[in-house]
């Protein structure tokens, strides 16, 4: 990664740790409608081929991405409470973190 401006501070630094080793998989951010998501990911897809997935409301997601100067067509996002698979994730979640 070009570490020129990113990562910017403990979060981006953060992010940018998680994608290590990860090239081409699917990483999912539950933090979906943190600004510092959304500026960081413009980041992120600068330099992985990794497949970004948001989790949150929609419209806030991609009012941030569009303030980081990223579409949000390169970016899947999922609202967990409207989806149909909210029992499946709730079900993951909850065996992963119990």
């Amino acid at each position: 990664m070009d570490k020129t401006n990113f990562p910017a501070n403990s979060f981006e630094q953060f992010m940018a740790d998680s994608i290590k080793g990860y090239d081409g998989r699917v990483l999912v951010y539950v933090d979906g409608e943190d600004i510092r998501t959304a500026i960081a990911a413009a980041e992120l897809v600068k330099y992985s081929s990794s497949k970004l997935v948001l989790l949150g409301d929609r419209k806030i997601i991609e009012d941030n991405l569009s303030r980081a100067g990223l579409s949000s067509g390169s970016i899947e996002i999922i609202e967990p409470s409207s989806s149909d698979k909210f029992d499946s994730y709730l079900e993951i979640l909850l065996n992963r973190f119990a």
